[in-house]
């Protein structure tokens, strides 16, 4: 069970579960001052079904696993469907330089805990790679039977790229 809801009741706030589509719309159009819970597909099914932008500026959007759900046109949509709303993202996993536009999609970071942080507090243990061969016998011709088997014959040129492009691999 979603223990988010048991939070917000323990400060004192109402809590509503979308649990469709149309229920999430029914409760962003309404004013109340309820927390809304959903999950990432009926809000997808909402914004589907959203025809005027809905621009509440007292809507708050919590993204869990931002760095998963907002690529692409879904988050373009939900931008767009809700456009004075705040949007914050949540995410566990590290965000590495290639996934830094999910920091600047929701206006950067307001906080990050490092894995040497979590290191040097003892919430979790170093992670230590070692690179190792493994050893291994390749037996030639049954692979070179299955390769003619699944394939229609080379050419001289097209065989000698393939032979090149394996022994550099």
């Amino acid at each position: 069970m979603n223990r988010l809801p048991v939070h917000f009741e323990n400060a004192g706030k109402f809590v509503e579960n979308a649990t469709t589509g149309q229920r999430l719309i029914e409760l962003l159009e309404n004013k109340s001052d309820a927390v809304v819970t959903t999950v990432i597909n009926k809000f997808e099914a909402a914004v589907r079904k959203i025809t005027t932008p809905l621009e509440n500026p007292d809507i708050f959007v919590l993204v869990d696993e931002g760095h998963r759900t907002q690529h692409g046109t879904f988050n373009i949509e939900m931008q767009k469907t809700l456009p004075n709303a705040c949007f914050i993202a949540f995410t566990g996993t590290p965000l590495f330089k290639k996934d830094k536009s999910t920091a600047i999609k929701f206006g950067g970071m307001i906080d990050s805990y490092t894995v040497n942080q979590a290191v040097k507090d003892k919430a979790v243990v170093p992670l230590l790679y070692e690179g190792r061969f493994a050893k291994q016998e390749v037996h030639e011709k049954p692979m070179d039977e299955f390769f003619n088997n699944i394939s229609e014959p080379p050419d001289r040129l097209s065989k000698s790229r393939s032979e090149k492009e394996i022994l550099k691999s």
